[in-house]
C-alpha cells in the first residue's frame, strides 16, 4: 500500500472516528431529555428554520441531509410525545407541516445551554486559529465530496 493512501485511509478513519465521539457525548447530553441528537437536530430546525405555517419533512430532510424515511420515523415520535404538531399542507397534500409546540420549544430551550456547555468542553483545547482551519478543511472536503457524488 502507498504512504498516500495510507494518509488518505487515515484522514477517514480518524474523521469517522471523531464523529462517532461526538455523537456519543451530545446523546449522553440529550439522555436525560428522552431526545437523540437526530430529534435535537430536528426540533431546531422546525423551531429556528421553518415558515409561519410549517415545514415539511422533504425540506427538514434537505436541510439536514437526511432521508424523507428518517424524517418520517422520528417526526412520529416526536408527535408522540407532544413536540410538535402535523397538519396537512394545502399546497401538497403529499405532505404534512410540522410546527414545534410550546413543550417542545420549552424542551429546546432546557436543553440549549447544556448543550452549549457541552459543545464548549469538547472544543476547549482548539484555538479560535484551529477552529477556523478545521471550518475551512472540513468544508472543502465537504463541498468537494458532494460535487463528486
Amino acid at each position: 500500500m502507498s504512504k498516500n493512501l495510507e494518509l488518505e485511509q487515515e484522514c477517514i478513519y480518524k474523521t469517522i472516528g471523531l464523529y462517532n465521539s461526538l455523537i456519543k457525548r451530545l446523546e449522553r447530553v440529550f439522555a436525560p431529555f428522552n431526545i437523540s441528537v437526530s430529534k435535537f437536530n430536528i426540533l431546531m430546525v422546525i423551531k429556528h428554520q421553518s415558515p409561519k405555517e410549517g415545514i415539511s419533512q422533504v425540506d427538514i430532510g434537505s436541510k439536514l441531509i437526511v432521508g424523507d424515511a428518517n424524517i418520517a420515523k422520528i417526526a412520529n415520535k416526536l408527535f408522540e410525545q407532544g413536540y410538535i404538531t402535523r397538519k396537512e399542507n394545502p399546497k401538497d397534500r403529499r405532505y404534512n407541516l410540522l410546527k414545534i409546540t410550546p413543550k417542545g420549544s420549552k424542551l429546546l430551550d432546557d436543553v440549549w445551554i447544556i448543550y452549549l456547555n457541552e459543545v464548549e468542553k469538547l472544543t476547549k483545547s482548539l484555538t479560535k486559529k484551529d477552529k477556523k482551519q478545521i471550518i475551512e478543511i472540513l468544508s472543502k472536503w465537504n463541498k468537494e465530496i458532494i460535487e463528486n457524488d
